[in-house]
């Protein structure tokens, strides 16, 4: 249900972000990717493995054209039961372990690592430089958000997360933030927007809620994360805060949530690009691979086609 315009007042401010061009690896930069076709590779593997010794009597063959639905569940059922979960889990852990913000020498060394495990499946590696505009918190310095109810503070947002496991506590985790969001803050009335469907700012619009000049909160989900500032800026927002609602991502309750279960802790924060361009691609070669050589645009000229209003994380 939406709510009305709350009548304390949020300030918001983000630290200043540099935008930079930066030569990444495409490999590194896909790390998550690659760990997909890493799965997905061996998938293919065991089941190639386990048809070759089934041919010797009769067994895993691909099931012939016009083949039933029965011979197919068969034939994805012995094709799943020779994934290695072990295998799998040891890969996700290595390669999550640490930090790897997209340029950094930790996501460089991945991307080696990958490299190493691709050649040693038998898969061959091309390397390719491309030199792209990020976005990222200056300094690593962390922004939030604050709701006051006049001048009294009512809550501050955390900068970081709170570490569940020891394992896991690393400086060089990157604070909360959206990128390609700009630099700035803003300061206004706090406005409830469901998630920042169409539908839910036409809902506003028939309770008689404006959201021009007014910080505009959603919570993630049912639309992309780059619609969500873009729809509150087309209705006059002045800067946005994006949640997760235990709803979608503790459904099991706030008891039942890592590290213990699989749900998210109260917490935890999704970052993100909020980038909505109309070409996809580098912001300054939209269309265009980022390689050497490229026309660029400017980079003011490329900031103007990237959100325009402050946007901001919180758990």
């Amino acid at each position: 249900m939406l709510s009305v315009e709350e009548e304390g007042m949020l300030a918001y401010k983000t630290p200043k972000r540099r935008y930079c061009a930066i030569v990444l690896i495409v490999l590194g930069f896909l790390v998550f990717f690659g760990i997909g076709i890493l799965a997905g590779f061996f998938i293919g593997r065991g089941a190639a493995k386990g048809c070759e010794d089934g041919d010797k009597n009769g067994g895993c063959k691909p099931p012939p054209k016009g083949h039933t639905q029965e011979q197919l569940e068969e034939f994805h059922r012995k094709a799943v039961g020779m994934i290695s979960t072990e295998e799998l889990r040891k890969n996700l852990k290595h390669f999550t372990k640490v930090p790897h913000f997209p340029g950094d020498t930790e996501n460089f060394e991945l991307a080696k690592d990958m490299a190493k495990k691709w050649k040693e499946y038998g898969i061959d590696v091309i390397w390719k430089n491309y030199t792209i505009m990020l976005s990222r918190p200056k300094d690593m310095k962390a922004g939030e958000a604050a709701l006051y109810n006049g001048s009294t503070l009512m809550h501050r947002s955390e900068r970081q997360e709170a570490f569940l496991v020891p394992s896991e506590n690393n400086s060089n985790v990157v604070p909360p933030f959206n990128a390609y969001a700009p630099s700035g803050s803003a300061r206004g009335k706090l406005v409830y927007a469901n998630y920042g469907r169409d539908e839910d700012f036409e809902e506003l619009k028939k309770r008689g809620i404006n959201c021009t000049g007014k910080i505009v909160i959603m919570r993630y989900g049912k639309v992309g994360r780059s619609t969500k500032p873009k729809r509150a800026h087309k209705e006059g927002a002045i800067g946005v805060i994006l949640y997760m609602d235990p709803e979608d991502y503790a459904k099991q309750g706030v008891d039942m949530v890592y590290p213990d279960y699989n749900w998210l802790p109260n917490s935890a924060v999704q970052r993100g690009n909020i980038k909505s361009t109309p070409i996809r691609g580098d912001p300054q070669t939209p269309g265009y691979p980022s390689v050497k050589g490229m026309y660029r645009l400017p980079k003011e000229e490329a900031k103007k086609l990237l959100p325009q209003i402050p946007v901001h994380p919180i758990s």
